[in-house]
This record gives C-alpha cells, structure tokens and sequence, in this order.
C-alpha cells in the first residue's frame, strides 16, 4: 500500500513538467544522502525525513540539512557537494513541496531495484 502511493507520487512528479532536470538531479541528491540515515547498520533514524516531510517553514528546512550534514560528517558518511545543498534550501525557500519530495523520495530510495531506481536511474 505505502509502495503504491510513493509510486504514485514519484511517478506524478516526474511528470509534472515545472520540476526541471536540474531540479530532480538536486533532489535525488538530497534523498540518497538522507536515505543514510535510515539504511545505516545501527538501526534506522527517520528524524531528518520526518522532519523535512512536515516542514512549514523554509528555516525548519534549512536547520535540519545543517544537523543532518554535521552528523553525517562525523559518522563519515557520503555528503552532497555544497552547491546541491544550496540549490535545494532555495527550492525550499521557493516552495515547501521540494522538501516533501525529497523526504518521499529518501524514503522509496534502494541502491538496487525498487521504485526510485527505476524512475529516477541511481546517483
């Protein structure tokens, strides 16, 4: 069920033409460094998703990104390059809807198969 409606989404998005490449290229970005949160081998943490699914405002955005990169910096994790960082607290201070899909996307993300791979090829 939960399958269906990320499918659901990824796909309307995807064809929703006022998201540009560029854009969905930040976006999976975003999702495949959030998506360590939640496949690392000390249990999964869905804070950060949780936290971008439900923003209300672009600061909220903002101060969860910069938590979410100080802690993957010190578990040495893969971190985004700073300009996709950049790019996407803009998109957000556009308009919240990138933050939600960022988190649906993080959330749908397998590194083999599954629904974000097929749609959105591997980053």
């Amino acid at each position: 069920m939960i399958k269906n409606k990320l499918f659901f989404l990824v796909k309307r998005m995807k064809i929703n033409p006022s998201i540009k490449e560029e854009e969905w290229r930040v976006l999976r970005e975003i999702a495949k460094f959030l998506n360590q949160f939640i496949t690392h081998e000390k249990g999964p943490r869905y804070s950060y998703i949780d936290r971008l699914a439900a923003a209300y405002n672009s600061k909220i955005v903002e101060v969860t990104i910069q938590e979410a990169l100080r802690e993957a910096r010190s578990a040495e994790f893969w971190v985004p390059d700073i300009e996709s960082v950049e790019k996407f607290i803009e998109l957000c201070n556009e308009d919240l809807k990138y933050s939600t899909i960022a988190s649906a996307l993080a959330l749908a993300y397998q590194s083999r198969g599954g629904a974000y791979s097929v749609y959105f090829g591997s980053c």
